[in-house]
């Protein structure tokens, strides 16, 4: 069977292709996709990285993670799903093409209430689920989130539906809107020299129990920026959780320098993705790993069918498979109004 695919090639260009799509190993299924988000951050790197250096003799790499489709065909354990099922898919398989062969478990079934489009972003939502989890929030927590790109947004979000008080940074004021008209409150500019004194106020005599990067590049100032705010103890040391889940770089002191502050990251969607055991079949125990990547996947696309979690929003243009060059020049050129970028084949 032959499937249209694109591929970044060395001169930063995305150009899209026919190929056989090989039959599916072994508890893989075959899903004819919908949707397929591209990720702002993670996958725009190589591309922008492409197009300042140029690679003529490196081969072509696929790319994209994030999709939703029709399940046409599964081979082996399909784990409850069978052809015709609506699902979302993530992984290095979910690739941005029209059709796909994806390991059992980055599968997960699409609510009814679900649109193709939003159950693409089931991958991010997990990322920021994921993000969430290891910053331990408690019902009535103060949670800082700097960056409102898609996993920032989605990061503050859940952090409101998991009952906690939820502050953005973002400087960019095309983001900012973005944020508010998904419900966000309040979200402010980090440039502004009040910017701390609203966020100390926000928070009271509590400071924040834990903050969330959520950006690439240097983090050295907006740690500093970030350290008055958290929760202070009685013997004048900060205290809470700094989640790293952006692509963001952190170089620290130790000792009394840092407080008491524990610096987190947040790997990807949760535990499972990238153990070929787990993603192929075999689970952890429920008791011991709860909360896999194919568990957050349905929890986001819960939460999105319950209209909890609002991603449709997030959405700023919708292109065929074959603009993908022109969609990479608007999150490269115009991030500010170029985020949630869905290709439809």
């Amino acid at each position: 069977m032959q499937r249209r695919i694109l591929y970044l090639h060395g001169d930063g260009l995305i150009r899209e292709a026919v190929e056989t799509l090989p039959e599916p190993a072994a508890h893989e299924i075959t899903v004819e996709i919908k949707a397929s988000l591209i990720s702002p951050g993670t996958e725009m790197v190589p591309v922008r990285a492409l197009r300042e250096t140029p690679r003529p003799d490196a081969p072509p790499r696929t790319f994209g993670y994030a999709a939703a489709g029709i399940v046409r065909a599964v081979n082996g354990d399909g784990r409850g799903l069978v052809p015709g099922d609506r699902v979302a898919v993530m992984g290095p398989n979910a690739r941005h093409a029209d059709r796909v062969n994806v390991p059992v478990n980055l599968v997960a079934k699409l609510p009814e209430k679900v649109a193709f489009e939003e159950g693409a972003f089931a991958c991010l939502g997990a990322t920021a689920l994921h993000a969430l989890r290891r910053a331990e929030p408690q019902l009535g927590d103060y949670i800082l989130i700097l960056g409102a790109g898609i996993v920032g947004n989605l990061a503050a979000q859940l952090a409101r539906i998991a009952g906690t008080h939820a502050m953005v940074w973002e400087t960019m004021p095309g983001r900012r809107k973005l944020a508010r008209r998904c419900g966000l409150a309040p979200v402010l500019d980090p440039s502004r020299a009040d910017c701390a004194a609203r966020a100390a106020a926000f928070a009271g005599n509590w400071g924040f129990d834990a903050a969330i990067f959520a950006f690439g590049g240097r983090a050295e100032a907006a740690f500093r920026q970030v350290e008055p705010v958290m929760k202070l103890s009685a013997d004048g040391h900060r205290m809470g959780q700094i989640v790293l889940v952006g692509g963001c770089k952190l170089e620290l002191s130790g000792g009394a320098a840092g407080g008491n502050l524990d610096i987190r990251a947040a790997a990807r969607t949760g535990p499972g993705y990238h153990d070929r055991n787990w993603e192929y079949g075999q689970d952890y125990p429920n008791a011991i790993v709860p909360y896999t990547t194919r568990r957050n996947l349905e929890e986001v696309l819960h939460l999105i069918a319950a209209r909890r979690l609002r991603v449709r929003e997030l959405i700023t243009d919708r292109m065929p498979l074959g603009e993908a060059d022109r969609a990479a020049d608007l999150l490269l050129n115009t991030p500010d109004r170029a985020m949630g970028i869905v290709l439809q084949p």
